[in-house]
């Protein structure tokens, strides 16, 4: 007789490989990639280390999962600061607040994800990852340009322009141990790069002049 799985031995199953990665991305928040190991991360999780192996056939494996969980969250964060109520000026703005925000709260985390060295296949992933947060931009950019809102230009080229823009300008804060900005500042300077690159100023009202 073949041997099916029930329902609930299928649940427990999901359970505990989500109790991995929300154990993964936790040691990634107190100490990056490198603490994520598949020991302590099946200490975390309260599971021998050989289960792991039977959810991540390798360190790498589960790296990359633990990177695309905490990614996502980010983006759907964002994603929410784009779609709601408001100008596209208020909107941009706020995204960016949120991205940066929640970056200079969640150093550690943050400086994971966007620039620790890392091996080729999680690296592959962060590029990746570039792309959707991009994506992400490129909805509100292209409604401003089609209603005037924003000046003639290309959403997907100054999308990714705004990603890069924000993820490098982080890496510098988040990886030094001394305050080379006030968080505010450094939020405040960013909120006016973003929207002067896309051809608005802050505090702009519809139609929004160009800068």
């Amino acid at each position: 007789m073949v041997y099916r799985p029930t329902a609930n031995t299928e649940a427990r199953k999901v359970k505990v490989r989500e109790r991995l990665l929300k154990s993964g991305l936790e040691l990634v928040a107190e100490g990056g990639f490198k603490k994520a190991t598949i020991g302590a991360v099946a200490k975390r999780a309260g599971v021998a280390s050989g289960t792991v192996y039977s959810y991540f056939n390798s360190k790498t494996h589960l790296s990359t999962e633990i990177f695309q969980l905490g990614t996502e969250r980010e983006v759907a964060k964002v994603h929410e600061a784009l779609t709601q109520e408001g100008d596209i000026t208020t909107r941009l703005e706020n995204a960016t607040r949120v991205f940066m925000t929640r970056a200079m709260k969640g150093r550690t985390l943050a400086f994971a994800m966007i620039a620790e060295a890392v091996d080729e296949e999680l690296d592959d992933e962060r590029r990746r990852y570039r792309e959707v947060w991009a994506h992400t931009y490129e909805p509100i950019l292209q409604e401003g340009i089609d209603t005037g809102y924003l000046p003639p230009q290309s959403a997907a080229i100054t999308a990714a322009g705004l990603v890069g823009s924000m993820a490098e300008v982080m890496v510098g804060p988040l990886s030094s141990k001394t305050e080379q900005f006030e968080d505010t500042e450094l939020v405040d300077t960013m909120v006016a790069f973003c929207l002067r690159a896309v051809g608005l100023c802050a505090q702009a009202t519809n139609p929004a002049p160009t800068c």
